[in-house]
């Protein structure tokens, strides 16, 4: 697993070493995500848990329609439910929530067929998660068994679609977008479950190109 973990993340670097040095565009993005948790062996999900997220822009032009993006930034996964848990723990006074807070490196494909001055767009890439805290409350000894041994590393692909807005000022673009990320590799594995982290987002991003 360690060795698909390196894999992913030199792919990640060549993708941005292979465009100049300098990106020919900067910005941030700003919105909100709702995260859930895959339990693939039961084919269904936890309730989602609603939270900010927040990431940098660095962006290359490569053709006139296509673009290499990467997005570094904090996201939150989580969820905010008890009900697959419930037989492994005490019941919780209130539902149980866990936050989760990672450092995520997308690296997208960006897709945006016409030069018009508001034009739709594609995206999609490779994507590598680092958990940075965990937060879980009102849990049962089960759940944070779970969540204490959560990988500390996983990675997956992120697609989405959106709009642009371009030259509102001079140099600056607006865009609009949702995201939809998943995850390929399992956060924690054991006789019952096999979880992963999933989320879709909502973005606002302002940007200066040079």
């Amino acid at each position: 697993m360690r060795g698909i973990f390196q894999v992913i993340i030199l792919l990640l670097l060549i993708a941005n070493l292979s465009q100049a040095q300098i990106p020919d565009k900067i910005g941030l993005k700003v919105g909100y995500g709702s995260s859930s948790l895959r339990f693939d062996r039961l084919s269904t999900a936890q309730d989602g848990l609603v939270a900010p997220v927040i990431s940098l822009i660095a962006e290359w032009d490569v053709k006139s329609w296509l673009y290499i993006s990467a997005e570094p930034g904090l996201v939150h996964r989580g969820y905010s439910d008890y009900t697959f848990f419930k037989p492994f723990g005490p019941i919780p006074t209130s539902s149980s929530e866990v936050r989760l807070r990672y450092f995520s490196l997308p690296v997208l494909a960006k897709i945006k067929p016409f030069q018009w001055g508001v034009a739709p767009y594609i995206e999609v890439g490779p994507r590598v998660d680092v958990l940075l805290f965990r937060e879980i409350n009102n849990a049962g000894s089960y759940v944070r068994q779970v969540f204490n041994e959560y990988n500390t590393v996983t990675g997956g692909a992120s697609a989405g679609l959106g709009v642009q807005m371009g030259h509102l000022l001079p140099s600056i673009d607006i865009s609009l977008g949702a995201r939809y990320n998943w995850d390929a590799f399992d956060s924690y594995s054991d006789v019952y479950y096999d979880i992963k982290n999933r989320s879709a987002e909502l973005w606002l991003g302002i940007s200066y190109s040079f």
